[in-house]
């Protein structure tokens, strides 16, 4: 897989706060021309303010992963702009915390919509231009819950599974055009995202209520000593411009320990876990399973 250089086009969606935000300043960093979809005008000065105080030119344009008219106008802009897209992070995605029982059907389509959906928009949009250009660089933003379920946040983990699924196909499809795919698998990062789920899963959790508690030891622990957006982002523009291919990339609080230990744990060993009914035992066998400390 060929490796994009700067001064090539970078185009990041979700790019108004954490780690989108990051992304686009980590890639304008390094030379690459860089813009950042907002979904309102009221994001734009922001995003170029901060930009600006750190040196750099971030160009945003406004688009909505959910809309399919609104990427194609925002591709168009882009391409008027600059030409073309060489590099795609697809970043924008929503948080949802829920249990299979209780969720409602709307809930998933809404997360999936945006979660892998709207990547399926925006790769539509640029890899034409990648695949006869034979260049170009796609990166998906999943998440380690991509790769490692937990009780609560079945609509985001189904979402994130799809869209890791989804890059791997495309990773197959692509490389004959010597296009890179590449999916970044965050853990806890600091983020408003990791806020506002952090506020949802407060409450009674009704009879999944010891689960519930469960996940929010777990976020606890990882606002305690989180990683921060521009960590990530760095892994995205190292992932771009690496001259050796590396299709996965863990990151962030518990990205890493996570996917490896839930790789070489087999799927009855995760489950039993879940079955444990005293909290602090569970704790010390999560840390002896995954090498996560849920201590916050």
């Amino acid at each position: 897989m060929r490796f994009v250089r700067p001064p090539a086009v970078a185009l990041v969606t979700g790019a108004s706060t954490g780690i989108g935000r990051a992304t686009t300043f980590a890639l304008a960093a390094a030379g690459f021309s860089t813009f950042g979809t907002i979904r309102t005008n009221n994001d734009a000065d922001g995003l170029v303010s901060d930009a600006t105080a750190e040196g750099l030119i971030v160009r945003p344009i406004i688009a909505d992963v959910r809309d399919s008219e609104s990427v194609r106008t925002a591709f168009a802009n882009v391409v008027e702009a600059a030409g073309q897209v060489d590099v795609l992070v697809n970043n924008a995605g929503v948080g949802a915390t829920g249990v299979v029982e209780l969720t409602p059907p709307s809930q998933y389509a809404h997360t999936f919509d945006v979660n892998c959906i709207g990547a399926v928009r925006w790769i539509q949009a640029v890899l034409p231009g990648m695949r006869e250009r034979r260049r170009g660089c796609i990166v998906n933003v999943t998440s380690a819950s991509g790769r490692v379920a937990s009780a609560w946040q079945s609509p985001y983990v189904a979402s994130k599974w799809a869209l890791e699924g989804l890059s791997e196909c495309l990773a197959l499809e692509a490389a004959p055009f010597d296009v890179r795919v590449v999916v970044i698998e965050p853990g806890v990062t600091l983020t408003a995202a990791f806020d506002k789920r952090a506020s949802r899963i407060l409450g009674t959790g009704g009879p999944y209520a010891p689960s519930l508690a469960r996940l929010g030891r777990y976020v606890s622990a990882g606002l305690a000593q989180p990683t921060a957006p521009a960590v990530v982002g760095q892994v995205v523009c190292d992932a771009v411009t690496a001259q050796k291919f590396r299709f996965r990339h863990p990151c962030s609080w518990s990205g890493v320990e996570l996917t490896r230990s839930r790789a070489r744990t087999s799927d009855e060993a995760w489950i039993a876990l879940a079955a444990i009914d005293d909290d602090d035992e569970y704790a010390r066998a999560y840390e002896q399973l995954t090498g996560v400390d849920l201590s916050s």
